[in-house]
């Protein structure tokens, strides 16, 4: 099964979960910077282990299109210094 269609199986689920509990990276090392993603009924939350009450709130439709964004490479290094 391709990362693409994984990524937007997930996507597809974010209607259905609710009050999850915070999750990171499975890659994310102890004492290391990591993003943590929270999904809740109506947004998603994202948040740094590292400072957890600094904490950014997205729609669902601003996450789907972040995600789109990343998994399309718009924020990859070589394409950010094109711009």
């Amino acid at each position: 099964m391709s990362e693409w269609f994984k990524l937007n199986t997930l996507i597809s689920k974010l209607n259905t979960l609710t009050n999850t509990d915070w999750t990171k990276p499975r890659n994310c090392a102890t004492n290391v910077t990591c993003p943590e993603v929270k999904f809740e009924e109506d947004h998603v939350l994202v948040r740094n282990n590292i400072n957890p009450n600094v904490v950014v709130r997205f729609s669902q439709e601003e996450w789907k299109d972040l995600v789109d964004a990343i998994v399309h490479g718009e924020y990859d290094q070589h394409r950010m210094e094109e711009v």
